[in-house]
Parts: C-alpha cells; sequence; structure tokens
C-alpha cells in the first residue's frame, strides 16, 4: 500500500506521504517508525481512507515555498473537504468505531515528521540553486523547532494518558446498553437511533444492512 502511494503521488509528494501510510504496514513505514511513529496507540480509524486526504495537505504546504500559486486552490480544497468530512462524520461513520480520543496524537507525531521531510526538501532545493546560507539556516532553526515540538508532543501525551486513565478509574463501573452494537433497525429504540444512511459505514466493509 504505502508503495502504491509512493508510485502514484511520486516525488516529494509520495515520500511525505511515508508517515501518514505507516499504519498499513509497509517495509518503508516499518523502518520509519521507531524515528518518527514513537507515540501513542495505534487508533481504529472510523476509515482506512481517512489517510488518503492528509497527504493532499502535506502536499500543499510542501509546495508552496517553491509554487506559492498553489496554496489558493489547496484552501478551495480543504474547505469543500471539511464539508465532506463533517457529513461523513454526522451520517456515515459509526459512533461505536470511533479513535476513542487517540487520533490528535497519531496524527500529531506524524505531522511533525512530514514538516521534517518538507525541511529538508526545502533545503536540498535552496542548496541546488545555490543558496547555501538560507539552507542551513532552515535547517538548523527549523528542525531545532521541530524536534522541541517532538518533546513538547510526547509530555502531553503522557500526560493525556494519565489524565484519561484518572478519569475512568474515578467514574466508577457503567454498565453499557447490551444492543450498543446491535443494528438500528432492530434496536428498542429505533425511532431514535435509524436514519436512511446508518449502514454506510458497513457497506463500505462490504457488509450488507440485511442478511438471512
Amino acid at each position: 500500500h504505502c508503495h502504491g502511494h509512493l508510485r502514484e503521488r511520486g516525488g516529494l509528494k509520495g515520500v511525505a506521504c511515508i508517515p501518514f501510510v505507516s499504519r498499513s504496514g509497509g517495509q518503508v513505514a516499518r523502518a520509519a517508525s521507531p524515528i518518527f511513529c514513537r507515540c501513542a496507540a495505534l487508533p481504529h480509524l472510523p476509515s482506512p481512507h481517512l489517510q488518503a486526504h492528509r497527504p493532499s495537505q502535506v502536499a500543499v504546504f510542501a509546495y508552496a515555498p517553491i509554487t506559492p500559486f498553489i496554496l489558493p486552490f489547496g484552501l478551495i480544497y480543504f474547505s469543500l473537504m471539511w464539508i465532506v468530512w463533517r457529513y461523513q462524520a454526522l451520517y456515515v461513520y459509526e459512533s461505536v468505531t470511533n479513535a476513542q480520543g487517540r487520533i490528535w496524537p497519531y496524527f500529531a507525531h506524524r505531522l511533525v515528521a512530514c514538516l521534517l521531510i518538507q525541511v529538508i526538501f526545502t533545503s536540498a532545493m535552496f542548496i541546488v540553486k545555490g543558496g547555501y546560507v538560507q539552507a542551513g539556516i532552515l535547517l538548523a532553526v527549523l528542525s531545532l523547532s521541530l524536534y522541541g515540538l517532538r518533546r513538547y508532543l510526547k509530555l502531553l501525551d503522557r500526560k493525556g494518558g494519565i489524565q484519561t486513565l484518572r478519569s475512568k478509574h474515578l467514574a466508577g463501573r457503567v454498565d453499557p446498553p447490551l444492543d450498543l452494537f446491535t443494528a438500528p433497525p432492530l434496536r428498542s429504540d429505533a425511532d431514535s437511533v435509524w436514519y436512511p444512511e446508518w449502514g454506510k459505514a458497513w457497506q463500505y466493509w462490504g457488509v450488507p444492512r440485511y442478511g438471512f
């Protein structure tokens, strides 16, 4: 899957995608994960293709220093995709398959890795064009800044995990409803939980809404 992304996206965009496709288990991802991906446990995202939109953002920011004309088109794309993501979060994805609060540490550390890749490639572009001073300043300043940000994120992850465990400990025992994972039309409160597109998330995985 990772190599497929590299072939499909190619060049700088493909390399920048490596941290985001690490959950698929490719060889490149396994080699890079000890360096870039030491963060929270891997979350189970609502959709395996949610990561497919993130490399587009990385590509826009990576190409922006050398091609600023891409920024307005990237803004239009992100604005339209926000509407799509909001609709899917409200009406498509099943709430029982959420990321349990781990989506932020999962993407934050990979975003830092992608920014580091962007810094390296932009510095290489400056060196090719003869801007050795600019390349040195860029590597020195931004690399240290990203290193500090990564240490801060690791500290934030550690404190966030402690707070989560403490809140669960103080909350006491909870008995979830027995029909939590039952299809909405078969639940006793079907009138309140059923909606026309309730089965989209299941159909995405090839599971029909109804069966015998």
